[in-house]
């Protein structure tokens, strides 16, 4: 134990990597390739209407109950955004992309030490996305989207950072305890 990572074989038992082996940073990568160029592509097709369910999502994602309504909301709000390009691949691509964050043990321990830091859903940059989806900005609303999940992933490279500074910390401690008694 606290002495690195070893890696025991190149391949999951079985040979086929499963949809629980995708890596959390990999996830947010492909979802900023992919949902930055739908939110482009929604701009040029959203209605008055879809964009007032945005609108009601954005107001869920900003209530502040509690995680689990902001992050369904969350959800909600980029899937939708991949629905109303008008096309059902991108829409069923951004839907795979969410379960399979659902579906991350990775993803959600993640998810943890950064609910655990006291970080959600940002409000603002949501509200950026929705505003150039309003102006049917599909520069904007790439720029938006990139800028969101980027910042999503700089987070959570923080939060990672914390907790395993944190998780050292006491290692060391247990340590002093255990060789610093004199005798």
């Amino acid at each position: 134990m606290g002495s690195g990572v070893y890696v025991i074989a190149r391949h999951p038992k079985g040979g086929i990597a499963g949809v629980t082996d995708v890596g959390p940073f990999e996830l947010l990568e492909s979802r900023r390739a992919i949902e930055a160029e739908t939110a482009a592509l929604a701009a040029l097709h959203i209605t008055d209407e879809q964009l007032e369910e945005l609108e009601v999502l954005l107001h869920e994602i900003n209530a502040g109950i509690d995680f689990g309504v902001s992050e369904e909301a969350d959800r909600k709000f980029h899937i939708a955004i991949a629905e109303y390009t008008g096309n059902s691949v991108l829409h069923g691509v951004v839907e795979t992309l969410w379960e399979s964050r659902d579906r991350s043990p990775q993803y959600n321990l993640l998810a943890q030490k950064a609910h655990e830091a006291g970080i959600g859903p940002d409000m603002d940059e949501h509200a950026e996305i929705l505003a150039a989806l309003r102006r049917r900005d599909p520069i904007g609303a790439r720029n938006a989207m990139r800028t969101h999940l980027s910042r999503v992933i700089e987070t959570l490279l923080e939060a990672t950072e914390v907790h395993e500074l944190e998780q050292i910390r006491e290692r060391v401690d247990a340590q002093r305890k255990r060789f610093g008694r004199m005798l």
